[in-house]
């Protein structure tokens, strides 16, 4: 069976473990070479690279923390290096908070969008500048459901929406401008149960009614509709937000 993205050339960043491991792996089973982007564990780098090259692909780990303004380009270079082209960028990375208003000090508003809106906008202006024409490519960005509604199951810090929802009209205004030579689209994540971080029975009892679908989301639940977002099944698909969430903001 021929896969979709054979020869294709991701960089996934985050993906030593969660959402962006079973992305890369997802990436990697239909045929992508991956660029696994990770900050602090060499020993889950190293996990993921091994699970990742047994599909039978490359696999580049570059080390990179997100904050610094010369990751984006340190990461697409290394892509470069290895593999002499970029078909693909996932912008996975990111923090979390649940930090109440008044509590969020300056220094945590800064670090959250440094690495939850700053950082993507980078890795997308450096992949861009080699996806453009006559080669192209895609661009997806996770952003999450708190970023789109202050809905009660989305308990996040204002820091936290404000990054995430700056994602999603960062991701429609790229698919605007970038058109028609690079797609760009959203996921946004809804309880996601990535077993990466523990989802408390409290919390899991607390959000279960407002989920239609009755249960917790899996990271191949992600990674799926990752994986049709990258191809060419979704090739008249851009500037869309999708909602991986189990119909929690359905309208």
């Amino acid at each position: 069976m021929t896969k979709l993205l054979a020869g294709k050339v991701a960089i996934v960043t985050g993906a030593a473990r969660g959402i962006g491991k079973a992305i890369a792996l997802a990436l990697a089973r239909d045929g992508a070479h991956i660029v696994l982007h990770y900050n602090r564990s060499e020993q889950l780098s190293e996990a993921a690279s091994h699970a990742i090259a047994a599909q039978g692909v490359r696999v580049a780990p570059i080390r990179a923390d997100l904050q610094d303004l010369s990751a984006a380009r340190e990461i697409v270079a290394a892509a470069i290096d290895e593999f002499g082209k970029v078909d693909i960028l996932v912008n996975n990375a990111g923090v979390f908070s649940s930090k109440s208003a008044l509590e969020i000090s300056q220094r945590d508003w800064q670090r959250m969008h440094a690495i939850n809106l700053q950082s993507p906008f980078l890795l997308c202006q450096a992949a861009a500048r080699v996806m453009q024409p006559p080669a192209g490519g895609v661009i997806l960005n996770i952003a999450s459901g708190g970023g789109i509604s202050p809905h009660p199951a989305y308990e996040v810090g204002a820091h936290y929406a404000t990054a995430k929802a700056g994602l999603v009209i960062l991701t429609k205004r790229l698919a605007h401008e970038w058109a028609p030579a690079i797609r760009v689209n959203c996921i946004t994540p809804g309880m996601i149960d990535s077993k990466a971080t523990p989802f408390p029975d409290a919390r899991k009892r607390k959000v279960m009614p407002h989920i239609p679908l009755s249960r917790l989301g899996t990271v191949e639940d992600v990674a799926d509709a990752a994986v049709f977002l990258c191809s060419d099944q979704s090739a008249y698909m851009t500037g869309q937000v999708i909602n991986v969430d189990g119909g929690i903001l359905m309208p």
